[in-house]
């Protein structure tokens, strides 16, 4: 059989179609009365998505953001639908309106809504407040892109599909899309600092760090930590350290990346020798500690002189990361946390008020 011979052979095994379906659509189908939809074949995985999770999803549908499309199969045989890929998407949806079944196993329930990034209003919402508002309605009539596996295709075809759709693709880190929008913003001097961050000493970041752009992100941070100390930004909106840093990132232009880069550039050359670690008997020990790297950016910055004394930084480094936290009385900070506390321990330090 030779190659064209082949793909008419195989073409013949898959039949799918296309369409667009509102979610009361959706959410009938999956009722009690109609049972037309199976979001939970054997062979899926669990109900995994966090609340905020779920409440960043409710959002996006909301304000009319791109959603991924739904695969299902054609089950003509017992009549229903059962999900091949969705069943995050599909689960929140009928937890939030309240159809989804009580023992359906799920990481956690989602009795409220968790605050999002731009629809602000929606934290503490409910399925009742959606009534309240009207917001019901424009849920319900809100449409996803639905692709029918057709049950004249072949069995091992459904497998296949799920195999592939949930093997394939690799999940963007919280950089990688930062960095899109920055070289969105700005995309010469971008693509200056990518030229040149490369050139300056990160070998305390592991090779995961830098698959997920690490040293960009500590770049990102360190701006942000200069604009925090010097009263130049705010970040009392921000739930969590991920927010802040995206929020900052959009808040900067072309003039305010190259010379940050420049100040970032000389602190690197400066200190990264010390690796931001705990280190004993001048070798520093394990892993890089990111509120160390947030406390000796700030003690750095804070100086007249842009310079922080080696003795200064050993006597920061010769402390245990639990140590640290003792200290300062907070245990297993949030990231957003953890860097304030830093900053405080900075100024303390440095006895600025």
């Amino acid at each position: 059989m030779d190659l064209y011979q082949e793909w008419q052979e195989k073409i013949k095994n898959i039949s799918t179609n296309n369409f667009s379906i509102s979610i009361g659509e959706l959410v009938t189908r999956y009722s009690q009365e109609q049972k037309r939809i199976v979001i939970n074949p054997a062979y899926q995985r669990h109900y995994r998505w966090t609340n905020e999770q779920k409440s960043n999803f409710i959002e996006s549908l909301l304000l009319g953001y791109p959603i991924p499309p739904i695969f299902m199969y054609r089950d003509t045989v017992h009549g229903f639908w059962e999900v091949i890929d969705g069943l995050q998407r599909l689960a929140t949806i009928y937890e939030f309106i309240g159809v989804l079944e009580e023992s359906f196993p799920r990481k956690e329930k989602l009795k409220k809504l968790k605050r999002t990034s731009i629809f602000r209003t929606l934290e503490d919402k409910t399925w009742e407040d959606f009534k309240k508002s009207n917001l019901d309605f424009i849920l319900e009539t809100q449409t996803l892109q639905v692709t029918v596996l057709d049950n004249k295709s072949d069995i091992e075809n459904k497998y296949e599909i799920f195999r592939r759709l949930n093997s394939s693709s690799t999940v963007l880190s919280a950089q990688e899309i930062r960095n899109a929008t920055l070289y969105e913003s700005a995309p010469a001097v971008y693509e200056h600092i990518e030229k040149q961050i490369k050139r300056l000493d990160f070998t305390f970041l592991s090779a995961q760090d830098f698959i997920e752009r690490k040293d960009m992100e500590l770049f990102l941070e360190f701006l942000l930590l200069s604009n925090l100390l010097k009263n130049q930004y705010q970040d009392n909106d921000a739930a969590n350290f991920s927010e802040a840093l995206n929020k900052f990132s959009l808040s900067l232009d072309s003039e305010e990346l190259e010379e940050g880069f420049i100040q970032f550039s000389k602190f690197i050359n400066d200190c990264g020798k010390c690796q931001f670690k705990y280190t004993k008997d001048e070798k520093p020990q394990g892993a890089f500690i990111n509120a160390y790297f947030e406390i000796i950016s700030s003690l750095y910055i804070l100086s007249e002189d842009g310079k922080v004394e080696d003795e200064e930084i050993k006597e920061i480094l010769s402390k245990k990361y639990s140590e640290w936290q003792t200290e300062i009385g907070v245990n297993n900070p949030s990231a957003l946390n953890r860097m304030r506390m830093a900053m405080k321990y900075a100024k303390d330090y440095r006895n600025v008020r």
